[in-house]
C-alpha cells in the first residue's frame, strides 16, 4: 500500500487502520526497553508487527519511538547514569537500532501478503510518559 492508496481510501470515506503502540506491546510481552528487544528478541518485535497486521492494520510503525540521542539525554541524568542503568554501549547504538527496527517492520510487511504502509515512529524531543 502506498501513501496514494491510503489517500484514495480516505477520500472514499473508508477507514484506514493504524497499528497500536509497538513499544508498549513489546513491553507487555516481557521484552524490556533496557534489554533492547530489537537486538535480543527481534522475533518478538517482528511478531508484534505481524499481529497488528493480522488484526487488520493498514499502516504499521517502526519500533523507534525514543531511539534518538535527544531522548537518551532526556531519559538519563548523564552519560555515567546511562552506562550504569542502560543497555551496554547504548550511547553508540541509536543508529544501528533504528536500522534494525526498520528492517523488522519491513520483514513483517513483506510477510503479510498484502499491501501495508510503513511509517517511522519518532518521539518528542522531551521525555514522554
Amino acid at each position: 500500500m502506498s501513501y496514494q492508496a491510503i489517500k484514495e481510501k480516505l477520500s472514499r470515506g473508508e477507514t484506514v487502520l493504524l497499528d497500536g503502540g509497538v513499544g508498549t506491546e513489546v513491553l507487555r510481552r516481557g521484552v524490556y526497553w533496557r534489554c533492547h528487544g530489537i537486538e535480543r528478541r527481534p522475533e518478538m518485535v517482528r511478531q508484534v508487527h505481524a499481529d497488528y497486521i493480522a488484526a487488520g492494520a493498514d499502516v504499521i510503525k517502526t519500533n523507534t519511538f525514543q531511539l534518538n540521542r535527544r531522548a537518551y539525554l532526556s531519559l538519563f541524568h548523564g552519560l555515567e547514569h546511562m552506562r550504569r542503568i542502560g543497555a551496554k554501549d547504548l550511547e553508540h547504538k541509536a543508529g544501528k537500532l533504528v536500522r534494525q527496527a526498520v528492517e523488522l517492520a519491513r520483514e513483517a510487511r513483506q510477510a503479510a501478503g498484502r499491501g501495508i504502509l510503513g511509517a517511522s515512529a519518532t518521539g518528542p524531543k522531551e521525555e514522554s510518559s
